[in-house]
């Protein structure tokens, strides 16, 4: 890891590097993890938590993407409203109702 190699002396630690560094020192999301993933107030190690319970919960989906669940769990979508509108339209369709 380019860090590593930074705290070691071996590779110069550009700016990025540093952020990075201070960010994990300080238990918060880097700022760049944050575009990547999802916005979240949460300390560091209870958003990579988050984030694992969701991946968990994609890849059971994905494994049996022909079967809808029963149950889930809303606060762990990525976009909650996108899910919630396409189960509305789905149950207008089945019923025969407008939107």
């Amino acid at each position: 890891c380019e860090l590593q190699l930074g705290f070691k002396g071996e590779l110069t630690m550009s700016e990025q590097m540093e952020d990075l560094a201070n960010a994990l020192f300080l238990e918060k999301l880097p700022t760049w993890w944050v575009k990547l993933g999802f916005p979240s107030t949460r300390p560091l190690k209870s958003w990579r938590v988050n984030l694992q319970v969701r991946c968990v919960q994609l890849d059971e989906w994905i494994n049996d993407p022909l079967s809808t669940p029963k149950v889930v769990d809303v606060s762990l979508f990525f976009n909650p409203a996108s899910f919630l509108t396409a189960i509305k339209q789905i149950c207008c369709q089945q019923q025969g109702l407008e939107l």
